[in-house]
């Protein structure tokens, strides 16, 4: 799990996820989506990297949002391999008991896991 990840509140707009994008200096992977926070860090969606790239500044993210794919930060890593094989995920996000966004597993995590396992 990284804690280099892109969120924004979801209040913002494709406008705010851009501006984010542009400061964020994590990996390449950890940008193919954007998570959406309330209050106190909880998650409350995701909007893929290709969706905020199509759609104008204005755009509420909120309207764009999907339901993101989460697992806690006690799933085992054969769990955490087929949510990605499941769902076909880039990233995974990894939220606390408490829905709050901890870090998220990006497939080159998971790659590497299969081949060290």
């Amino acid at each position: 799990m990284t804690t280099e990840f892109i969120a924004v509140p979801d209040t913002g707009t494709v406008a705010d996820a851009v501006e984010a994008l542009r400061q964020f200096e994590g990996s390449a992977e950890a940008v193919a989506t954007i998570y959406l926070t309330g209050a106190a860090m909880v998650l409350s969606g995701a909007v893929p990297l290709a969706r905020i790239a199509v759609s104008p500044a204005d755009t509420p993210l909120a309207s764009i949002r999907e339901t993101p794919t989460t697992c806690a930060p006690d799933t085992p890593e054969r769990e955490v391999a087929e949510l990605f094989d499941k769902y076909n995920l880039i990233t995974l996000a990894v939220a606390d008991e408490h829905g709050r966004l901890a870090g998220i597993i990006t497939a080159d995590d998971v790659i590497s896991m299969l081949r060290n396992g």
